[in-house]
Parts: structure tokens; C-alpha cells; sequence
């Protein structure tokens, strides 16, 4: 189990690099992942989706995948115009999108509907810019409490994960709003840091589940 602290890397470059031929290889890595740490794995390694999904002990829920441009998203599912302002507006940050993805990708992550995020934290943006799109679900033990610290994180999963990047504690853990864009229309299927007012400033047409 190895923690590296990123504010004292020598080569954040090198680093980036050599993680990002490491998950191309199937591993799985922990970084901060803005509400939580996370387990990260390349969302097209079938072989590290499948162990997180064994790790977290579901494979059913919709797949979250987060990315860091949002030109990536073009190549995972069909971009409204709708779709694009909301990404204007709140990318990066704590919007959460569900949508269809294309039907021709090739990959393990679910096939009907993908929660599509763009994080904040610097250096897992970094990471994501040169390696893709990654599936990261957060790393807590099932029923047990969300880690906002990567020692916490590590203690859950020991040798499972090669490596953890710390960034610092997560002093105030907060919930993404997730927008539920599929099939045209513009749901709020949860409420987080962004408010039903804030999106409907972009998107009058917005509504709450019930």
C-alpha cells in the first residue's frame, strides 16, 4: 500500500505518465475525488472495472465515469444543446449528468445510462486529461463511512489498490447534483452543491423527480 503526498512530487509530469500506462495495464489507483476519495480505474479496462465492481460488491448501478475535458464527452454520448450549456456553466464541478452513451463503445461500464462528472481537484484532472475517461466509485466499505482522507481510504483496501494520491483532507464532503438528461428531458434526480435555481438560470425547463 503506497500513499504518495502530490504537493511533494518532483515531476508531477513523470508521475502522470507512468500512472496512466499503469491503468492502461489494469490497475486500480485512489485519488481525491472532490466529495470523497475514490477508486479509479481506466473505463476501458474491462479487467480493472470488473475488480472494482467484485471490490465494491455491485456491478448494477449506473456506471460513473469521470473525465477531465469536456470534449471527451462528445465521444461517450450524444451532446444536446441542452446538455452542452449546462456543461458551460457548471464544468468542472459538482454536476453530475446521466445520458445514454453511445451504443458503439467498448467497454465493461453499463450500457443503458452513465453518471458523467468533470471533478475539480487539480492534480485528478491532470490525470484524467491524459489517460480518459476513468470509472471511480468512492472508496468506502460498503455501509461504512465516506474517507475523506487518503489514509483512511488506503486502510479499506490495503494491497488492492497500487498506489493512493493524497491531496489533502476533504474538509467539506459535498453531494454533486445529478441531472438526468436522457431521452430529451432535464430531471434532477438528486439535489447536492448545485441548486434547482442555479440550474434553471440555464435550464428554465428543469425539473425535480419526484
Amino acid at each position: 500500500m503506497k500513499i504518495t503526498t502530490v504537493a511533494e512530487i518532483a515531476d508531477l509530469e513523470k508521475v502522470i505518465a507512468a500512472t496512466v500506462l499503469s491503468l492502461r495495464s489494469g490497475d486500480i489507483v485512489g485519488v481525491n475525488a472532490d466529495s470523497s476519495y475514490a477508486l479509479l480505474a481506466d473505463a476501458f479496462s474491462p479487467s480493472a472495472v470488473m475488480r472494482i465492481q467484485q471490490l465494491k460488491k455491485a456491478s448494477t448501478f449506473i456506471s460513473p465515469i469521470l473525465i477531465g475535458r469536456a470534449g471527451t464527452l462528445q465521444g461517450l454520448a450524444v451532446v444536446s444543446p441542452d446538455v452542452q450549456k449546462v456543461i458551460d456553466a457548471f464544468w468542472p464541478g459538482n454536476l453530475t449528468l446521466v445520458l445514454e452513451p453511445m451504443p458503439s463503445l467498448a467497454w465493461r461500464a453499463s450500457k443503458d445510462a452513465i453518471s458523467v462528472r468533470m471533478p475539480q481537484d487539480a492534480f485528478l484532472l491532470k490525470l484524467l486529461e491524459q489517460l480518459g475517461p476513468a470509472y471511480v466509485v468512492a472508496a468506502n466499505m460498503k455501509g461504512g463511512k465516506i474517507p475523506t482522507t487518503a489514509g483512511q481510504a488506503a486502510g479499506n483496501w490495503g494491497s488492492e489498490v497500487k498506489e493512493w494520491f493524497d491531496t489533502g483532507v476533504i474538509e467539506h464532503p459535498q453531494q454533486s447534483t445529478i441531472l438526468d438528461m436522457r431521452e430529451g428531458k432535464a430531471n434532477i434526480a438528486r439535489l447536492g452543491t448545485l441548486t434547482l435555481s442555479e440550474i434553471r438560470s440555464v435550464l428554465p425547463s428543469v425539473t425535480m423527480l419526484a
